[in-house]
C-alpha cells in the first residue's frame, strides 16, 4: 500500500518479485499531498495516472478511500483499469447506518 509522498517517490518498487498488488490509499495520500478533500486536484489525479502507468507491471490495480465519488470509480475502473476497490470502511458505515437510523426516528416526532 503506498499512501505518502516518499513513497509515490518510489512507486516503481512495484517491480520487486512477488509484487502483484499494488492498493492506492487515497485518503492518506491526498492528506501528505496537501489536497485532501480537494479530488479533482491535479497532483492527486497526476499521482493515480502514476499507479495506473504502472499497473500494466502488475496483476492488480487497487484503489480505497473514495467511496463518495463515482466519477473518479469509474475513471479508475474504465480509464485506469483498477480492478477492485474498497466500498467503505466500518466506521463510516455504521455511522451512515446510525444517521439514517437518527433521522427515520426523528421524522416520526411531532
Amino acid at each position: 500500500m503506498i499512501e505518502t509522498a516518499d513513497a509515490l517517490a518510489c512507486v516503481e518498487l512495484d517491480i520487486l518479485p512477488g509484487c502483484v498488488i499494488l492498493l492506492v490509499g487515497s485518503i492518506d495520500l491526498a492528506a501528505v499531498l496537501g489536497t485532501l478533500g480537494d479530488w479533482d486536484d491535479v497532483e492527486f489525479i497526476d499521482a493515480l495516472r502514476r499507479w495506473e502507468k504502472l499497473q500494466r507491471n502488475i496483476e492488480r490495480f487497487r484503489i480505497t478511500g473514495l467511496y463518495h465519488r463515482k466519477d473518479i470509480l469509474e475513471k479508475l475502473a474504465n480509464e485506469f483499469e483498477a480492478r477492485w476497490a474498497v466500498g467503505g470502511v466500518d466506521m463510516a458505515l455504521l455511522l451512515k447506518g446510525a444517521m439514517e437510523n437518527s433521522a427515520l426516528i426523528k421524522s416520526v416526532q411531532n
